[in-house]
């Protein structure tokens, strides 16, 4: 049996434009123009460890409390009543769902973010669980973070197809034996051999997504 492993941010929900400016944009008022590697660098983290991050690193420490209250702020608002999502997800989870093909979301964002836009665009129910770095504690830039997605789902990593638009997500899933499928977004572009060659598939959009091929 073929499991279903999903990134949420940049592959089911069209949320990275959000992202890439919410960092920039409060970080602005601080007087900071943020490079753009340095928001690759805190993708893998929680916004409460970014605000952090941002803090220690550009503001001698000071304002981190009130750079996670913004974040919040901001993050409640667009997930709860703004983002939508990626062309043809709910198509494509519809019939892994007729197929009976075991799925769950594995992301970096807060899990009570995801549980409110899943719940919010009707897909919870779709997913096992909703796996996240603040409910297992583990990067999603380790080795542990899909160990642990694979022992949730009761299978082995090498019986996981995972969906992410993430080099660095797609990178470590493939070192740890699950199928790969990059899912293409405009905020990665000037990544896109790299991530294309991370792997073992790549859509464009989940119009593309062979669920009969790719689910036997």
């Amino acid at each position: 049996m073929k499991y279903a492993l999903f990134d949420c941010d940049g592959t089911l929900l069209d949320s990275m434009p959000m992202w890439v400016n919410l960092a920039t944009d409060v970080m602005k008022t601080y007087g900071v123009d943020l490079p753009r590697h340095i928001e690759r660098q805190t993708a893998s983290m929680s916004h409460t460890d970014a605000a952090k991050f941002y803090a220690d690193t550009f503001l001698d420490g000071k304002g981190a409390k009130e750079l996670e209250q913004t974040f919040t702020d901001t993050l409640k608002h667009n997930y709860g009543e703004v983002l939508e999502l990626k062309p043809h997800v709910r198509e494509v989870l519809e019939a892994l769902h007729d197929k009976q093909v075991p799925m769950a979301v594995a992301s970096s964002t807060d899990a009570y973010l995801l549980e409110m836009v899943l719940a919010r665009t009707g897909l919870r129910d779709y997913f096992r669980f909703v796996q996240t770095v603040d409910n297992t504690g583990y990067s999603k830039d380790s080795d542990a973070y899909f160990q642990h997605a694979a022992a949730q789902l009761g299978c082995k990593c090498e019986d996981i197809v995972f969906f992410d638009d993430a080099l660095y997500a797609l990178e470590r899933a493939k070192k740890n034996g699950l199928t790969t499928v990059a899912v293409q977004d405009d905020t990665n572009a000037d990544q896109d051999a790299a991530i294309r060659a991370a792997g073992d598939y790549y859509i464009n959009d989940f119009s593309e997504v062979k669920v009969d091929e790719w689910f036997d």
